[in-house]
């Protein structure tokens, strides 16, 4: 009996050596898109680093359960992030204000300072749809919503962002 025990306990090493090496593939592949639509969402890069950093972690523990681990991967880091802006939004209410800074590429300064006035769902729709070129369907996926829902965000946010423009 040792010996299937052995056996078996052996099998499920190189299974997790086998979905390991796969994760490290998707790590380097995604990692980088993946911070910087984190960071446009959260506002701190060194926060999308920790959510993107979680998210795998997640992957790595379900390989065996998905399908597709790309997309789920991309939904946790976008779930994630919804999630630290709205704690974020609370721990602000309960906090003196105090303007923080945040090191975005030069390229997304201008933008980012108008996308600091939505709100977080607004901000993550409209980064998802025209950063990262989602659809509409993706996107209500993502973050758990119905598409009614998804283009109904996407049109106040750019609304509100009309307004910020011509302030």
């Amino acid at each position: 009996m040792r010996g299937v025990g052995a056996a078996v306990a052996g099998g499920r090493r190189r299974g997790q050596a086998a979905a390991t090496a796969e994760v490290d593939r998707l790590y380097r592949e995604e990692y980088a898109r993946l911070v910087r639509t984190a960071t446009m969402i959260t506002g701190r890069q060194a926060v999308a680093e920790e959510l993107v950093q979680d998210a795998f972690i997640k992957v790595l523990q379900r390989w065996q359960d998905l399908r597709t681990p790309a997309a789920f991967l991309r939904t946790v880091v976008v779930r994630q992030c919804t999630d630290h802006g709205r704690r974020e939004t609370v721990a602000a209410r309960h906090r003196s204000t105090v303007t923080e800074t945040y090191a975005l590429p030069p390229d997304l300064d201008e933008m980012w300072d108008r996308l600091q006035h939505l709100s977080p769902e607004h901000r993550t729709v409209l980064i998802l749809r025209y950063y990262e070129d989602l659809t509409v369907d993706e996107i209500s996926h993502l973050m758990a919503c119905r598409p009614g829902t998804t283009k109904s965000r996407i049109n106040r946010a750019l609304a509100q962002l009309r307004q910020e423009v011509t302030r």
